[in-house]
């Protein structure tokens, strides 16, 4: 992971557990940031695929979970005069970190935030990967909704076409989702295989069916843990 985040020119900042955190775009910002980010976090989960399948004795394979934010952080030598280190800190840091953290909560290897999908150049979008948005959500600690996307990855062009359809059919339930016609969107959800964010919103269509919302229903979803 070391090799490719450095074959990317990203900047580690530090190791925390089993855990990587880097920095593109400081010290030195470019204007391909972003997408050198995306790109790291692909080739990282295509790493661990060959990594996993190459350790047939693991009972299950390993599984990793990058978020990715872009804004302005506070940069440079910080600490005291005992002790200084080379970090970044500010809200958008702890802001990736809870994005890194709703990986898990939608099962979705790679999530992004709404600012990285901007910086990304449009010409890429699709061809080399595939973005689809995955919710609004208030993090924990927050009072605004961030929205994140998902990024699929591909070698093969079946593949890429496949990845496709599941976002066409996931755009059209989500859409039927934030309207309130929740039977529809369950009816479009159920239709997806193997997408376990499409089983997320099938099931929390039908509980909001048991249960219906508010008219003031903003179909914002909060996060109450981290």
């Amino acid at each position: 992971m070391t090799d490719i985040i450095f074959h990317n020119k990203g900047t580690i900042d530090k190791f925390i557990g089993d855990a990587i955190m880097t920095v593109f775009g400081a010290p030195i910002q470019n204007n391909d940031d972003a997408y050198r980010a995306v790109k790291s976090a692909i080739e990282m989960n295509q790493s661990l695929i060959h990594f996993n399948n190459s350790h047939p004795q693991l009972k299950k394979g390993l599984e990793i979970g990058i978020g990715i934010h872009t804004g302005e952080v506070i940069t440079g030598n910080i600490g005291s005069d005992k002790r200084l280190d080379y970090t970044v800190i500010g809200d958008n840091v702890n802001l990736s970190s809870r994005i890194q953290d709703l990986t898990k909560f939608y099962k979705c290897p790679i999530l992004i935030s709404e600012s990285t999908v901007k910086e990304l150049p449009l010409e890429i979008v699709d061809k080399e990967f595939i973005i689809r948005e995955v919710d609004k959500v208030i993090v924990k600690g927050k009072t605004e909704f961030v929205k994140i996307f998902e990024v699929f990855f591909f070698k093969t062009e079946k593949e890429k076409i496949e990845k496709l359809n599941i976002k066409d059919y996931f755009q059209k339930g989500y859409l039927d989702y934030y309207s309130g016609n929740f039977q529809s969107a369950i009816q479009k959800f159920t239709s997806i295989q193997n997408d376990p964010l499409s089983l997320i919103y099938k099931n929390r269509c039908e509980k909001l069916l048991l249960n219906p919302p508010s008219e003031e229903w903003d179909g914002i979803f909060r996060m109450e843990t981290k």
